[in-house]
């Protein structure tokens, strides 16, 4: 099967709330669940955690931010968690965010339509967990 990856604003609404309700499954359901629902490939929110935690925590050995592990390891991690939405629904393919056209339009990072609460969360007002 072909993927194409489209920049997040090229999306239909359609397309959108997929995504975004694949990705609350990764949130909603464990690892265990998912695997026997959806099969091998899903991986929920706490193993993507986990890869990157263990990949990037220690200073002295991130592979995801040093040198030329910001490539590989982005790359690998992107396809992991894009897998895991396929495996909840084949027809799903990871969007972009191409940034600079928000930065060409003399808007910052959060003033992006992708930091709103009606896609990925504001960067005004962080939502603090379990406080």
């Amino acid at each position: 099967c072909l993927y194409i990856r489209r920049e997040l604003r090229s999306l239909p609404e359609d397309d959108i709330t997929a995504l975004t309700n694949h990705m609350f499954k990764l949130w909603s359901t464990t690892d265990t669940e998912g695997v026997a629902k959806y099969g091998e490939n899903f991986h929920n929110i706490t193993y993507l955690l986990r890869f990157h935690h263990f990949n990037a925590a220690d200073r002295k050995t991130d592979h995801i931010h040093n040198g030329n592990g910001i490539i590989l390891q982005h790359i690998k991690f992107t396809n992991i968690f894009e897998e895991s939405l396929q495996a909840i629904d084949p027809s799903v393919a990871l969007p972009y965010w191409d940034f600079t056209i928000d930065t060409s339009e003399g808007k910052k990072a959060n003033e992006s339509f992708v930091m709103n609460a009606a896609m990925f969360g504001s960067m005004h007002k962080p939502t603090h967990f379990g406080s």
